[in-house]
């Protein structure tokens, strides 16, 4: 794919994203008659841009309104914006660059479509494009500068004018020199705004992804290595000769500036569960926008978004060791030492079979800790089990060197078919070499939670503490939860007080009789930042009043009067979750980053599974990974460790 064919794939997944009724855009359909349907994540992952996009240019249009000006989309493609513009400013002259075929292609388009054609006064060809009074669509090589601006003023552009030079992941594929050139040219207008959308932070897991997968499409982000933050944006605008300069992260834009009745409308569009992968895309794209002269009252605009930096800061970067290569590679999946932890037992979730295929995963995984090797073994058929399940849980019930009982509940198979609702005892048994797996269904009593996936279970003194996770409803596609339950000895279950705000895809470990439940995304799909503690003997429950990091899909563990939170995701640009520890006798906390994740093999921690070693030192995380966007799926090739040690004991 070379990069004017990145436009065909993007305005193919607008066209979807319109058509599935995210966003009102009338003449989509005539630059995209056909269309191609993209999955959930890319329908929402596109929402947020065109939400981004189309803020942006409102406020450069609303800081001046009565004034004459110029918008100029650099690398516009099939871009509808000036279409949908033009209804309702008639003072504005558009101006858009593209190359020869792209432009020739749009121009068909518009020609051909009396909805399209209309919207414009006097339209003309050109050797070089189109032309008309409010309209002008031209080809040329946006790397020599004077021939551009030349053909710009034949065609009506005046640098006295008001004007905004905007692009939407465009010029990001342009030498960074050449970009960096018809940055400084736009500078010298006296009164003007240069805003652009496109990708930041390539250099953490879901960075890699994103920048190998355009280097593998033959369309390499030539900017985003030398401007890797928002930090380093606001640097190179005002290095090229703007007053002020500003980058918000697409996510903090869009949650901010989004109704919550609009975001729960989107979200309820069509099954939906890969909030991981939704928030990551977001924070690694920002509008950054550079002003002068009437535009520097931007800046109020700007400063109302809360920033990453409004948030601790890391303690130091925690490394780790990337020990082997399991021969597993999946994400949501489910993972539980057995047999006095000489072994794990790994269930359920997403990834590659024994044919090359991604798929739900049949089979479950033997990690034996002694050897480090996996076994692969086909669970028996038992009424009722789904294995090839995602996002649920498995608690150990009992516990000896030879037979390990568990309860496996909920999860799913799609968003809207949950399973496992009434819960399993599964038995597990080692005879030699030989390996058996039985299981029974829990019989209800009249009291019993309803089926969930993203929740949290916890073995606690024998039975098995459940609380919250994300539910289907009839009419209602996402039902967030905040109920507590304790499957006891004799296998009932009991309805316990809860306190605990509703919230899914958060973590729980604990000791003895108290339960610490960190994180998670709320009723109103916000990552959390909160510690509670339960202690189910006295029933009672405590809040932490703590500012660490808001995260969720992250593992926990309790060590000595320490929690140790594991990986998570947010939405935030620069202050993704790394490791945090937790004092709860001191009530201090320490977050430390993650490293830089390597080329050849990224590493994503969320969607993982996480152990504790038996020595209380160090912690192996399992798989993880997820579908990241459009940039395809990666999971974490190696079993990873982490020493704990080295940070407890400053």
């Amino acid at each position: 794919m070379q990069v004017q064919e990145t436009n065909d794939y993007s305005i193919a997944s607008k066209h979807s994203m319109v058509h599935r009724g995210y966003f009102i855009d009338d003449f989509m359909q005539y630059l995209s008659p056909k269309l191609k349907r993209r999955s959930p994540l890319i329908n929402i992952g596109y929402y947020v841009r065109a939400v981004v996009v189309n803020e942006g240019i409102k406020l450069f249009l609303t800081l001046e309104p009565q004034v004459e000006c110029q918008i100029v989309s650099l690398g516009a493609g099939f871009d509808t914006t000036f279409f949908r513009l033009v209804q309702k400013h008639e003072n504005i002259k558009y101006f858009e660059i593209d190359f020869s075929d792209v432009v020739k292609r749009k121009i068909s388009y518009i020609k051909n479509n009396e909805n399209v054609i209309s919207k414009l006064i006097s339209p003309q060809e050109t050797s070089f494009g189109l032309t008309s009074k409010h309209y002008s669509i031209i080809s040329q090589d946006m790397t020599k500068i004077e021939e551009l601006q030349s053909v710009l003023t034949g065609i009506g552009f005046d640098v006295g004018k008001p004007t905004l030079f905007f692009s939407e992941c465009a010029i990001t594929y342009m030498p960074e020199e050449s970009s960096t050139k018809i940055i400084h040219w736009a500078s010298g207008l006296e009164n003007v705004m240069f805003m652009v959308y496109e990708q930041i932070n390539p250099n953490d897991g879901f960075g890699r992804v994103m920048i190998n997968h355009f280097s593998t499409i033959e369309s390499p982000l030539k900017s985003v290595e030398k401007y890797r933050t928002k930090e380093d944006q606001i640097y190179r605008y005002k290095s090229c000769g703007f007053t002020d300069s500003y980058s918000v992260g697409a996510f903090e834009i869009y949650n901010k500036i989004l109704s919550q009745e609009e975001h729960k409308r989107v979200l309820n569009l069509e099954p939906f569960d890969e909030w991981e992968e939704w928030h990551l895309t977001s924070s690694h794209y920002t509008l950054s926008a550079a002003t002068k002269g009437l535009f520097e009252k931007a800046s109020k605009f700007f400063s109302s978004f809360s920033t990453s930096r409004d948030f601790v800061q890391y303690d130091s970067t925690l490394g780790w060791d990337a020990l082997i290569e399991l021969g597993l590679k999946l994400y949501a999946h489910s993972a539980l030492p057995i047999w006095n932890s000489d072994a794990v037992l790994i269930i359920g979730g997403f990834g590659i079979s024994n044919d090359s295929k991604h798929k739900r995963m049949e089979q479950m995984g033997l990690l034996n800790l002694k050897t480090m090797k996996v076994e692969k073994i086909t669970p028996p058929s038992v009424d009722g089990i789904t294995w090839d399940c995602l996002y649920h849980t498995c608690s150990l019930l009992s516990d000896s060197k030879n037979e390990t009982s568990f309860l496996l509940y909920g999860g799913r198979t799609s968003p809207v078919n949950q399973v496992n609702k009434s819960g399993f005892v599964i038995t597990i048994k080692k005879d030699g070499e030989d390996v058996r797996i039985s299981g029974r269904k829990v019989e209800h009593n009249e009291s019993y939670p309803e089926g969930r996936r993203r929740h949290c279970a916890l073995n606690v003194n024998g039975g098995v503490f459940l609380c919250g996770g994300l539910s289907v409803e009839k009419g209602v596609l996402l039902k967030v939860l905040d109920d507590s339950w304790l499957f006891t000895h004799d296998e009932q279950w009991v309805k316990l007080d809860s306190k605990m705000s509703p919230r899914f895809s958060h973590s729980v470990t604990g000791h003895c009789n108290q339960i610490f439940i960190t994180g998670g995304l709320s009723q109103e799909f916000e990552p959390l930042n909160d510690l509670w503690s339960f202690d189910i003997s006295a029933n009672v429950w405590t809040y932490y009043d703590l500012n660490i990091l808001p995260r969720y899909s992250h593992t926990s563990h309790y060590i000595n009067d320490w929690i140790v939170l594991i990986g998570g995701v947010n939405y935030l640009s620069e202050n993704q979750p790394g490791i945090c520890i937790i004092n709860l006798k001191d009530k201090i906390y320490k977050e430390f980053k993650l490293p830089e994740s390597k080329e050849t093999s990224p590493v994503m921690l969320h969607n993982h599974c996480s152990i504790l070693l038996s020595d209380l030192n160090s912690v192996y995380v399992i798989g993880g990974g997820g579908n990241c966007f459009s940039f395809g799926t990666s999971f974490n090739e190696y079993l990873i460790l982490f020493h704990c040690n080295k940070i407890l004991n400053r």
